[in-house]
């Protein structure tokens, strides 16, 4: 499916986008669009040197000049090749510094990986090559040296990154007074990704945003040492978690987990049900830890952080808090799935931090099991040291680390986390289900049968009764025309796929925490009092409630729907979508909406703009405040 033509007057000038979609539904047939591959010859005859000319079809709604000037790499230019199908440098080019360049480019825009044509062994060298010496891996027809050089390619950028690993740290001599949380100090009616900004700001003060996002973020633990030890005082301290506990219904295992770590064991002594203060105070005292996984659950300070901090990282934003008697053995080193910073509310903690010990081992999927002191013996740690009371460390995913408390004072921190599954490989996961139904259903070339007696000719253990070549060089090429059309489609369905991400996001996010302000210019003013909602007027002057709290998607059947969070539990208890049907007529209403946010703009005028009957259209605009989406700057 193309993309929806963007039919606002007020942005004629606007580049044209392809609208290509994705199902989330498992086993949905999608019907889409594509580029059609255009073979110069039958698949059964393609020369090594062949290569794949790709057009766009016009109802893309993207000019084939338009998407070659995108899509470089498919433009073929018959006049430009040589015999040997590669043009060389002129004499006089220096070729310094191109190895660099390359690595930079590759940095800035990763290509998809495709296998290419096959090439024939060389018999000499088979002969001299014994059994031992057999590669077990992908089946040599499908390999070559501009294949190979590719993943070189890769695998030196991964090295780059892993360089990069490592540990900073800075002190921050700033002396502020502890912030006024019941004012929730960072929502001053602005973008709320520009709060979310201020409130990451506040965080790790001592260090400048975009120093953090372009040197440390992912790449390495940061130490933040403050001379104010009463930094992050007011934010939560041991005695608002007691209370936490006794106004709200904490259990054994869902919420709260007492520990204890000995001789290298971890421990987890949990009783039954609800906990309370009382049963929080035994365990400090019998020298266990106490761990809540989810305190932005209970929490209005967490809840606050988290939610608005969502707005600026555009992914769930959680928060665990530890607690740990002096002189308890702290916890067993292991690494997590997630980017966590540590708030140091009291007391303080020795930490050992490593660094991943490979490129191989950085930015894991899955949190690992426990190590134990003998794994971790022989390895040194980038960061051994205390962090006290108001300072902040910043494990990024992959690093190892473990904690004790001094011996003299109880220790408490909290931990804000952040990009769990919110990787590249999750937003390919979004593509490649599509991709594939997409191939297999407008390609037939694709749906042909695997050669007859392919076990006698394929295969990673060395037993095959047959060596054709011209059989093995036929499906080579064709795989290499399936990864092209792959990687082709892929990048088409990228703008879907951050959409899924979006959508997955709408569904495990923090539902907002609204300010008075917030609360009294929408439809929370009315539930609050029980009254029905306040009916608009074409002179009534509106916005959206927040940037990211809600999302245009649109679905593979031609159906179009707004996701938000306003309504989503604290818990984990429910995760359901919550929707709101958006007709096809009125999409460009709500995009001229989104535009012209933060600021206001009376309902006639965003009619006007929209071109949308100004009845059905301030239907749409009341569904939309209704449903909290939408600010009224005053309701007369």
């Amino acid at each position: 499916m193309g993309k929806r033509k963007n039919q606002s007057p007020g942005h004629k000038g606007d580049n044209k986008k392809k609208r290509i979609l994705i199902s989330s539904e498992e086993n949905t047939p999608v019907k889409a669009t594509i580029p059609k591959i255009k073979k110069e010859s039958s698949w059964l005859d393609i020369d090594d040197e062949d290569i794949i000319d790709v057009k766009r079809e016009v109802d893309m709604e993207l000019s084939e000049d338009e998407y070659l000037d995108d899509d470089s790499f498919c433009k073929r230019s018959s006049e430009s090749d040589s015999e040997d199908g590669d043009e060389e440098p002129e004499d006089g080019v220096s070729l310094d510094g191109l190895e660099a360049e390359d690595e930079d480019d590759l940095m800035k825009d990763p290509v998809i990986i495709t296998d290419t044509t096959y090439q024939e062994d060389n018999d000499d060298e088979d002969e001299g090559e014994s059994g031992d010496e057999r590669s077990h891996g992908p089946n040599k027809c499908c390999s070559n040296s501009k294949a190979d050089s590719t993943l070189t390619d890769i695998k030196a950028l991964e090295q780059k990154l892993f360089k990069d690993n490592g540990f900073f740290e800075c002190q921050c001599p700033l002396s502020e007074p502890p912030v006024n949380w019941v004012k929730m100090p960072f929502s001053q009616k602005l973008d709320s990704v520009t709060e979310g900004q201020n409130a990451f700001e506040w965080m790790i003060k001592g260090m400048s945003v975009s120093d953090f996002l372009t040197q440390m973020y992912g790449k390495k633990c940061v130490h933040i040492k403050r001379s104010n030890q009463y930094y992050y005082e007011s934010f939560f301290s041991t005695d608002s978690f007691m209370k936490m506990l006794d106004n709200n219904t904490c259990e054994f295992g869902k919420n709260i987990n007492f520990s204890t770590y000995v001789d290298g064991v971890c421990k987890t002594p949990n009783g039954k049900g609800r906990v309370t203060s009382s049963d929080a105070k035994k365990a400090l005292k019998s020298k266990m830890s106490i761990q809540c996984i989810n305190p932005q659950s209970f929490n209005q300070n967490i809840w606050y952080l988290c939610d608005i901090l969502q707005e600026y990282f555009q992914c769930f934003v959680g928060a665990n808090n530890h607690i740990a008697p002096s002189g308890s053995s702290g916890f067993s080193s292991h690494r997590d799935e997630i980017d966590g910073f540590i708030l140091q509310l009291g007391g303080r903690t020795f930490w050992k931090v490593w660094a991943p010990s490979d490129a191989d081992s950085m930015f894991p999927i899955y949190p690992s099991e426990n190590f134990n002191e003998s794994q971790m013996k022989s390895r040194k740690p980038v960061f051994s040291g205390w962090l006290n009371e108001g300072d902040l460390l910043y494990l990024p995913r992959g690093y190892i680390y473990q904690a004790k408390p001094d011996d003299t004072h109880q220790s408490h921190h909290v931990t804000i986390t952040v990009a769990r599954q919110h990787t590249y490989i999750d937003m390919y996961r979004k593509i490649v289900p599509t991709v594939i139904e997409t191939m297999a259903s407008n390609f037939p070339l694709f749906r042909q049968n695997i050669p007859v007696n392919f076990m006698s000719q394929f295969g990673v253990a060395d037993v095959n009764e047959s060596d054709e070549n011209a059989i093995k060089k036929n499906v080579a090429n064709l795989i290499t025309t399936a990864s092209t059309t792959f990687g082709i489609l892929c990048k088409d369905y990228i703008d879907s796929a951050f959409d899924q991400m979006g959508k997955d996001y709408m569904i495990q996010a923090l539902p907002p925490k609204l300010t008075k302000s917030e609360k009294k210019h929408s439809v929370f003013n009315e539930k609050e009092a029980g009254i029905a909602p306040f009916v608009l007027t074409l002179k009534s002057e509106i916005r959206l409630i927040r940037r990211h709290t809600q999302r245009l998607l649109f679905d593979p059947h031609g159906g179009s729907y707004i996701i938000h969070r306003m309504n989503n539990p604290r818990t984990f208890d429910s995760l359901l979508e919550q929707t709101i049907c958006v007709p096809n007529d009125f999409c460009s209403l709500y995009e001229e909406i989104a535009r012209v946010y933060p600021e206001y703009v009376t309902a006639e005028k965003v009619l006007s703009i929209a071109q949308v009957s100004k009845q059905s259209g301030l239907a749409f605009i009341q569904n939309l405040y209704n449903h909290g989406l939408i600010l009224i700057i005053e309701k007369f």
